[in-house]
């Protein structure tokens, strides 16, 4: 019974959202009760959750191998939760939805918009939003001059595109120089393990894929992790549209296509920037292991449990930020100079509320008298992977470390043997001016000062006093003493003055008369005050 409720207490959600991954899935309902199993092999993980304070928003399944009953997506609705299925190779495969809006005046509206001025404006507002995140983001990436001027410039160009097909071209071509800064941004893994990867795997790589010629298929590790975070990013545009009332697979951007939902294509754009932002800094921080991938044998690069599951979490963080979106464009085909021409055919008074009706805001609650600031609608940050050593991949039990007890003392060897090399070789080409000859002089000229200075103390009073004097007599009282005041007085640096004031360094004994003069100082006036 103990190993159950052990087993039991991993399965957990995390911020509102469960992944399962591996084969052998099930989900299942028992006495009222949400059944959940995954796994590979022995390592299997199960739990039971009620219908009240189980606080599942996100039940997310990463692969294809198990079950699903009706009666548990019946109980995931009722309790408004929604059922997410994505494919290994980053496909969305199925999409429960909790609740949608139905008005057929947004849909006939977004239907009637598209291809007219009011798509043009949405479509430039939208990649307006996207290519300026995109330059936000190229910020964080040194170097790369020409990418954030081809960016830059392309913000400009999409305010005068005539046309969504103009819009399309500028886009493209920012995107070109945006994903080219990203193509050699290194990838760390493990010591131990970064001789055991394929080379390709050590750097970002290109977002077009050597296997498909599009992003579909990734070959590196960087672009598995967008794929996967994108498709969950479309899962929650689907959602969120449907939240609105729109229709998902009409796009004002995107094409109609089979099979695609293109209005959640569309949403996804001003936020991909964000997701850009989130990987960037995890590549920056974080240190993989060899078993965080796995390579098929035809070269694609997909993730394992160890990256899904933390990954999968940040579901409802781009929940959050698409939620103004999908608002906002929905009001913009409510409010359709189109619709308002229509209505005014049909015999209705365009000054009427029905002209130009009132779009709700289920998502962020912007409309309402009461807005509801519940647990949906906050910004969570939930990304928290598997912290490991940098050199021999163990892990660190999320301690906000990069080295573990055996290896830190032979990396803060290489970090000083590293420091004194780079001291040299700024010292040769006359780069360091803090450790030029001239400089070394002062401070040899100036140490010698010191010197002779405390042997003719120690020469005049024969005896050096205890630090323990010190530390009970007047080092309590200094407190109270200013660090400019405590450097005036004995002539030393500022930062020695900030140790002594603060107990931590006691000073050299000649210095004593003049801190005790210090405090009496400070004491007389406060005493007649």
């Amino acid at each position: 019974m103990s190993l159950a409720r052990s087993v039991e207490h991993c399965m957990k959600p995390r911020d509102g959202v469960l992944v399962l991954t591996g084969f052998g899935l099930r989900i299942a309902v028992d006495r009222g009760h949400l059944v959940l199993e995954d796994g590979v092999g022995k390592q299997r993980r199960s739990g039971r959750f009620p219908r009240v304070g189980g606080e599942i928003r996100r039940l997310v399944v990463v692969g294809h191998a198990g079950s699903v009953s009706l009666e548990a997506l019946r109980w995931l609705h009722e309790i408004g939760a929604a059922f997410v299925q994505i494919g290994a190779d980053g496909e969305l495969i199925a999409l429960g939805v909790t609740s949608a809006l139905t008005d057929a005046r947004l849909r006939r509206a977004q239907a009637l918009a598209i291809g007219s001025d009011v798509g043009l404006s949405i479509a430039r507002m939208l990649l307006l939003e996207k290519v300026t995140g995109q330059a936000r983001v190229l910020d964080r990436i040194n170097g790369h001059r020409e990418s954030r001027q081809i960016v830059s410039d392309a913000i400009g160009l999409l305010g005068e595109c005539k046309s969504v097909d103009q819009l399309r071209f500028v886009e493209s071509r920012a995107a070109a120089a945006y994903w080219s800064a990203w193509e050699f941004l290194p990838v760390n893994f493990a010591g131990k393990d970064a001789k055991h990867v394929p080379t390709h795997w050590r750097t970002a790589g290109t977002r077009r894929s050597i296997l498909s010629s599009s992003p579909r298929k990734a070959a590196t590790p960087v672009n598995a992790i967008l794929n996967y975070l994108y498709t969950v990013l479309e899962a929650e545009a689907r959602l969120a549209a449907l939240a609105v009332g729109c229709d998902p697979a009409l796009g004002v951007i995107h094409s109609d296509k089979p099979s695609r939902d293109s209005l959640a294509c569309d949403l996804m754009e001003p936020v991909r920037p964000a997701v850009d932002d989130f990987v960037l800094s995890l590549i920056e921080s974080h240190t993989f292991g060899r078993t965080d991938f796995f390579e098929t044998r035809e070269g694609n690069c997909r993730l394992m449990p160890e990256l899904t599951q933390p990954l999968g979490t940040s579901a409802l963080k781009w929940a959050h930020a698409i939620a103004p979106v999908a608002e906002r464009v929905g009001g913009a085909f409510l409010r359709a100079p189109l619709q308002t021409a229509l209505s005014v055919t049909a015999g209705l008074n365009h000054t009427s509320r029905n002209a130009t009706p009132r779009f709700r805001t289920p998502l962020t609650g912007r409309n309402r008298s009461r807005r509801d600031y519940s647990a949906r609608t906050r910004i969570l940050e939930s990304h928290a992977l598997r912290s490991r050593c940098r050199d021999c991949g163990s892990d660190l039990n999320g301690r906000n470390r990069v080295y573990c007890d055996s290896c830190l003392p032979a990396a803060a060897q290489r970090a000083s043997a590293k420091g004194v090399q780079m001291q040299k070789e700024l010292r040769a080409v006359g780069m360091d001016g803090r450790s030029s000859e001239g400089a070394r002089q002062k401070h040899r000229e100036h140490a010698l000062r010191v010197a002779e200075l405390k042997r003719q103390w120690e020469a005049e009073h024969k005896t050096i006093p205890s630090p323990v004097v010190f530390r009970e007599q007047m080092g309590p009282r200094l407190t109270s003493v200013s660090v400019k005041a405590i450097a005036k007085a004995t002539g030393l640096s500022s930062s020695s003055c900030k140790k002594i004031r603060s107990g931590s360094l006691v000073p050299h004994p000649m210095h004593w008369e003049s801190l005790q003069r210090l405090i009496s100082d400070q004491i007389i006036p406060a005493a007649r005050k």
